[in-house]
Order: C-alpha cells, then sequence, then structure tokens
C-alpha cells in the first residue's frame, strides 16, 4: 500500500470516526505491519473495493480500520471517565471559561468599568482589589446566587467601608442618584454604579458600604442569630451627614412639646421620598437618639442616622461576608490579627483558620437570613454548625497537619538534594549549586547523599500521607488535602484510592467556590486535581499515550 493510499484511508477514517485528526503513530504502525504494493489513486472510505481489488489490500484496509477503531473505543473510554467522575460543575466551567455573558449579560459593562477603575491598580490582601472583587463574585455565582447578590460582591467596598478605604470613585458617595444638583460635571458615584449594576444592587451596595462591619457581625455572632425584626445599623457617616443634611434643609427640626425632652428632628418629606425611592426596599432610614445623646445640653444634641436592615438583608449581608472573607483569608491577615504587624507580606501562605466562624456564620444566615437560594455548602454548615463537627480546636489541628505535610516534604527535597541542577551561564555544564540556605534544619550537609535511599524516602512519604489522613480527619471540609493525597496514591499506582481522593477534593473545591490553600490560584488547584486523576483514568482504560 503506497503512502498516498495510507494519508488517503486515514482521511477516510478521520471523517467517519470524528476525528481531531489522523495520529502520527498510526502510519507508523501502517508502514511496520502492512506494507503492500499495487494501491494507487484516492482512498476516502474504508470498504474493501476502493482499497484495491487484492485481497492483501483487503485486509490490510480492515486490519487498519481495527486498529483506527480500537483507539477510537479507547479515546472514548478515557474521556467518558473523567466525564464521569471528574464533571465540572457548569457554572465553574463558564467561569474558567471567562463566558461570563452567560452569567451576567451585562458582564462587558461592569468588567469595562472596573478595568477603568483605580481597583486594577489597588493592592489588597493576596492579590489586587479588582482580582479581590471578581473572586467574590465568582463565588457567589458557584453559589448560584441570585443576580443582585452577585453583583453586591463585584462591588461591595467600592465606596469604601468601614474596614478599608478602599474607594474607586471620585466624589461624594452619599449624593443619591435621583438628587439633580450636584457641585460637579460629573456624575456622582452612587449614579456611575446604578447605571452599571442596577438600583437594586446598588443599594445593597452602598448599605454594606456605610455600616458597621464589624458591629453588624459582633451582634450576629454573639446572639447567634438574626433577629425577627431585622437590625438597626448606625451610618458609620452619621453625624457629619446629619449636620450636612440639616444645612441642607433635607432634615429639619420639630419642636418638642416636653421641654424635657431633646428636640424632634425628622427628614423632608421630599427628601424621605428621594431615600425611599434609592433604597429599593433592600433598608429604611431612621433618625434616633443614641442613650449619651439624651444626656447632653440641648444645643448640642443631634440624632443619629441609622439604616434598619430586614431580616432578608441581614441574611443577604451575611452570606456575602462569608464569601468576601473566604476568598481573602490566609495567615498573613491572621498574624495582623494576632498583633504582629511587623510581620513580612505575604508570608508563607498558611491557611487560616477561620472556617469554623464561616461555618457558624452560615448556619444563622440559612436559619434566620430568608436567603433566596441556599447554598449546598451552607447546607452541610448546618449539620456541622449545629453537631459541632468543626471545632475550632479541631480546624487548628488539621491546619497544622497539612501543613506539617508541606513543609516535611520540602525538607525531604532538601535533604536528598542539597542543591539544584541548572546551565552554566559561562558553559551550559549543568552544574550544581548548593543551596546552602535551603538546608533542612538539623541535617548534616555530608549527609545528603547519604540518606538518600529508596528506604528512607518511602518513610518520609509514609509520614506525609499520614498527615494528610490525619488533616482531612480533623477537618473533612476542605479539598486540598485529599488532593495531595491522590497524587501520592497516584505515584505509587494505588488507582483506585487515587480517584476517590481526587474526586473527594474536587467536590470540596467546588462546594466552596474557592480554595482554602491560597498559594496557587483556585483554578489550578482545579486543575490539579483533574491532572491527578488523569492518572488513574489513563492506567484503568489501558490507554496509551501518543
Amino acid at each position: 500500500m503506497t503512502q498516498l493510499a495510507v494519508d488517503n484511508l486515514l482521511a477516510g477514517l478521520t471523517d467517519k470516526y470524528n476525528l481531531p485528526k489522523p495520529i502520527p503513530e498510526w502510519k507508523e504502525f501502517i508502514e511496520k505491519k502492512k506494507r503492500c504494493g499495487g494501491v494507487e489513486g484516492n482512498i476516502t472510505s474504508v470498504s474493501t473495493s476502493s482499497c484495491a481489488s487484492a485481497s492483501e489490500s483487503k485486509s490490510s484496509c480492515t486490519e487498519i480500520e481495527t486498529v483506527v477503531k480500537s483507539q477510537v473505543e479507547r479515546l472514548e473510554q478515557q474521556e467518558n471517565a473523567l466525564k464521569h467522575y471528574l464533571p465540572l460543575d457548569p457554572t465553574l466551567k463558564i467561569l474558567m471559561h471567562e463566558e461570563y455573558h452567560k452569567l451576567d449579560p451585562d458582564s462587558t459593562k461592569w468588567m469595562n468599568f472596573l478595568a477603568a477603575s483605580s481597583a486594577t491598580e489597588i493592592w489588597h490582601k493576596h492579590s489586587t482589589f479588582v482580582q479581590h472583587l471578581r473572586g467574590v463574585w465568582k463565588i457567589l455565582q458557584m453559589w448560584k446566587q441570585p443576580e443582585e447578590i452577585c453583583r453586591l460582591g463585584l462591588f461591595h467596598s467600592a465606596y469604601s467601608n468601614s474596614f478599608v478605604a478602599m474607594s474607586i470613585f471620585e466624589g461624594d458617595p452619599d449624593i443619591l442618584p435621583n438628587e439633580t444638583k450636584t457641585n460637579s460635571n460629573t456624575k456622582p458615584p452612587r449614579l456611575q454604579l446604578q447605571e452599571t449594576i442596577g438600583i437594586t444592587s446598588e443599594a445593597l451596595v452602598y448599605g454594606f458600604c456605610v455600616i458597621d462591619r464589624e458591629d453588624f457581625e459582633r451582634i450576629i455572632l454573639t446572639e447567634k442569630k438574626i433577629p425577627e425584626s431585622g437590625m438597626l445599623m448606625k451610618h458609620i457617616r452619621s453625624k457629619q451627614l446629619v449636620r450636612k443634611w440639616l444645612d441642607e434643609g433635607k432634615i429639619r427640626v420639630v419642636s418638642n412639646p416636653d421641654l424635657d425632652l431633646p428636640p424632634a428632628f425628622k427628614f423632608s418629606n421630599e427628601y424621605l421620598k428621594l431615600l425611599e425611592e434609592q433604597s429599593s426596599h433592600v433598608y429604611t432610614w431612621e433618625l434616633k437618639y443614641d442613650e449619651m445623646e439624651e444626656e447632653l445640653d440641648s444645643d448640642d444634641r443631634l440624632p443619629s442616622l441609622y439604616l434598619n436592615l430586614p431580616k432578608k438583608t441581614c441574611g443577604q449581608y451575611l452570606l456575602h461576608t462569608i464569601a468576601d472573607y473566604l476568598d481573602q483569608f490566609f495567615n498573613w491577615q491572621e498574624l495582623m490579627e494576632l498583633g504582629h504587624p511587623e510581620a513580612l507580606w505575604p508570608s508563607n501562605g498558611l491557611p487560616m483558620c477561620r472556617l469554623f466562624i464561616m461555618m457558624r456564620m452560615a448556619q444563622i444566615s440559612v436559619t434566620y437570613g430568608d436567603l433566596q437560594v441556599v447554598p449546598e455548602i451552607f447546607r452541610i454548615a448546618v449539620d456541622c454548625d449545629t453537631n459541632n463537627k468543626l471545632p475550632a480546636e479541631n480546624e487548628l489541628r488539621a491546619r497544622d497537619l497539612y501543613w506539617k505535610a508541606i513543609t516535611l516534604d520540602v525538607e525531604r527535597v532538601k535533604r536528598y538534594h542539597g542543591g539544584v541542577s541548572r546551565d552554566d551561564v559561562d558553559g551550559g555544564n549543568g552544574e550544581v549549586v548548593k543551596n546552602t540556605l535551603g538546608q533542612a534544619d538539623g541535617v548534616d550537609p555530608e549527609l545528603n547523599s547519604a540518606t538518600d535511599t529508596s528506604e528512607n524516602r518511602s518513610k518520609d512519604r509514609e509520614e506525609i500521607f499520614s498527615l494528610l489522613v490525619q488533616a482531612s480527619k480533623y477537618n473533612p471540609y476542605v479539598g486540598e488535602p485529599y488532593i495531595l493525597k491522590a497524587q501520592l496514591l497516584c505515584q505509587d499506582g494505588q488507582w483506585e484510592e487515587c480517584k476517590d481522593a481526587a474526586k473527594e477534593g474536587l467536590k470540596w473545591l467546588q462546594l466552596w467556590g474557592t480554595n482554602w490553600d491560597k498559594r496557587v490560584a483556585y483554578e489550578g488547584w482545579i486543575c490539579w486535581a483533574r491532572c491527578v486523576y488523569l492518572g488513574f483514568a489513563l492506567v484503568v482504560v489501558d490507554f496509551e499515550i501518543f
């Protein structure tokens, strides 16, 4: 069979079996195993008549097709194995392909808005502010939240908030979008954002930016519930706004017949209407004296400005708070909170111990928050928190066991390989540069080569594996320990156990919508879990990698 005949035969088989392209090794197989002359012209199908009249040629075509069909079946087995065991959540697949328009039809509008803002240049915990905002949005999308909640996540600190001063706008954030008079030729911040994400989403963003978030969380975690009547939260610029609005006539004094009581204040009817229009039923406004204000002389007494958050809004803010924290937590922030402001950023990337608190918040939001859509991980959190399945001490123990496995793995490499191989700048000699800074504590450099035995390596691997198993025992709700365990199992040829561990790791990554170990990106962990599983899939279907 001539080369032209072989090429055309493979082209025909490619069409018949819908293959992306002929695999070069098939040609090599054909050339080595089925050499027969006398076939000329184009062969575009696998019928015996189109091959040749000679029986040997017919046999060649038949056997070639048999080989191709066998390879196709193996390809299908491998593909089906991946689809069956490690499917990606449809939303995650969209996010990884950055097809955001499939999740939010206005995604181009807000992506362009953020790209043009200062958020791209502002530092935030382990990345930039814009990446944090998108990260929170992605988590909320993975939790299948309504559009207005996802958009809240995307701009949740756009006007700064009680924790951070990261406003992406210039101008007064307290000017209502529907106020006609402004002191600038540019649109006020709230109007700009409202035109980008809508009235309800913008109202949620503004409210989240002006309440005291620390008080909000403290009250809920202390009472272990959201009050049925909602929560009355003071505006973080309360007195400043009250004085300003008094001067502008938006708030007026109402005489009080009881001279022993402070004067009453109320919003003008016109301004109250504007406030209610822009609040979009997310909250209401209230003027109220604080207790200490009532003790002041009448000339100094001013009410405070409050947002009255209904129970539903409290639940939305609490759910969003969980997503906000999950995206950014790692140990450098924990060091700050523990009183170590001198800690160098970004530290070592150790996971932060805060998951048990997130579980408690999730349980409260489900039980009392009137959530429209309850994420599956929150249902798990209800059981976890109610039955105390992840106490703080277990989370800490699991985190430390996991990190001990990571550091032990690094140390064993240093122990066995005191340097790293690289090309010599002058001659490319592949010289070994000694690793004088990375030597494992307590290990004599002279013993590096002597301790590099299969027995010692096996012992180290067993210890690392044991640490990962223990970590998952104390905290079974995070995926990374399972994934690293799957890697070790794959290397040891324990395919079924590898498959189960990889599946479990991917499950938790998708449920949380983010990664616990922040040393690499979320998408990196997702792909690595599937990559480790690929080793299992290839072996199980006896698939040859061409």
